[in-house]
């Protein structure tokens, strides 16, 4: 009988020290990483990519008007549209990049391996895939802007620069028209 209440406070122990790691790398409502895991993995990529030689994508994202839903439709449904949002794209992005939650309806994405033009037409798919949301209790369609960086990244290239020139290019998609994709520029030392 101790061995067996043993076994099983080993057992609640274990899943119990799961449920923590998940939720220190994790945002809860969206479950994509919380920035801090965000930036830990994305500065491995980084690295990897100035190692290959790889194209590297930072993407900057948010909902177009995310304060007006709150408002009109309440904050449930607010975080029901950002659930929906974020798993349209996990399941679209797939393991091998990277999704995180920067706070309130900013997120992240990194993509690798796609230069400027193949980065275009996946995240035009994933425009798409938002178009098509039907979120219960919500009559207007939600749409996002997103703000790119694509380089070939070197021994120069620096997270916060990335996240920087992607705010602008962001900034830049609110100011022209919203629901769109605007690439930025970003002056990388050789």
């Amino acid at each position: 009988m101790i061995l067996g209440n043993t076994g099983f406070i080993l057992i609640l122990k274990e899943r119990a020290n799961e449920e923590l790691i998940y939720m220190a790398y994790y945002d809860e409502l969206t479950q994509t990483l919380n920035r801090r895991t965000f930036i830990s993995r994305a500065e491995q990529i980084i690295a990897q990519c100035i190692k290959n030689q790889e194209h590297l994508s930072f993407i900057l994202y948010d909902i177009d008007h995310f304060k007006n839903f709150n408002d009109t439709y309440g904050h449930d449904a607010g975080d029901r549209i950002l659930q929906d949002l974020t798993q349209r794209i996990r399941q679209f992005l797939g393991s091998t990049n990277l999704i995180g939650r920067y706070g309130g309806d900013e997120f992240a994405l990194l993509l690798y391996g796609m230069d400027k033009n193949e980065t275009e037409k996946y995240l035009e798919q994933i425009m798409g895939l938002v178009a098509e949301a039907d979120i219960p209790g919500v009559s207007e369609k939600y749409t996002i802007s997103m703000g790119v960086i694509n380089l070939i990244p070197n021994k120069h290239t620096e997270l916060d620069s990335l996240y920087a020139f992607s705010d602008k290019a962001l900034y830049q998609a609110k100011h022209n028209q919203r629901n769109c994709i605007c690439f930025g520029e970003i002056m990388v030392e050789q």
